[in-house]
């Protein structure tokens, strides 16, 4: 109908960060997990110029990035602004998943091509493993579940998201 969606995607080599989307393809890339806190910079004004010129804003985001938007727009923009949070139990730094993604190509001499932090057509969807492709042999995955391990046992949180205000039902979304 016109309007402008937001959601997490990958820019660079696999940096997670949010994007802006204004067809149904380009939305495709904001499907399945990433467990990686996102990049926003500059999105938030991104969404308050949308606002302006009145566009229909959906913004997905964790808890804490959807509260932050609330606050940012205003009551006067907030009424053409969707916001819908994700089950958030904390986030990693993206430092670490940058680390992650070095580690991986170094111990394949490989540059890595795809990633998936899900792969529910390999494993179901139950499973948590996260498997990618290297270049040389796209057709090849690696099936992994130490970022998985690591997030589930929260070892590699940011701080903050131990006293995360937004572990509970009221949340701005």
């Amino acid at each position: 109908k016109g309007g402008v969606v937001y959601g997490v995607g990958y820019v660079d080599h696999f940096r997670v960060a949010h994007k802006r989307a204004t067809t149904k393809s380009q939305c495709t890339e904001f499907k399945g997990s990433k467990y990686v806190q996102s990049d926003l910079t500059g999105v938030f004004r991104n969404v308050k110029e949308d606002l302006s010129k009145g566009y229909t804003v959906l913004f997905s985001g964790t808890p804490c990035q959807t509260a932050g938007l609330n606050a940012y727009v205003g009551s006067k923009l907030r009424e053409n602004l969707f916001l819908a949070d994700i089950v958030c139990h904390g986030v990693p730094s993206p430092y670490i998943w940058r680390d992650y993604i070095n580690y991986l190509e170094l111990k394949h001499n490989d540059k890595i091509c795809w990633v998936n932090f899900r792969d529910k057509n390999e494993f179901g969807w139950t499973a948590h493993i996260e498997t990618v492709k290297f270049n040389r042999n796209p057709d090849f995955k690696i099936a992994n579940s130490l970022y998985t391990f690591l997030f589930y046992e929260h070892i590699m949180f940011r701080d903050s998201c131990a006293s995360c205000k937004y572990t509970n039902l009221s949340r701005p979304s």
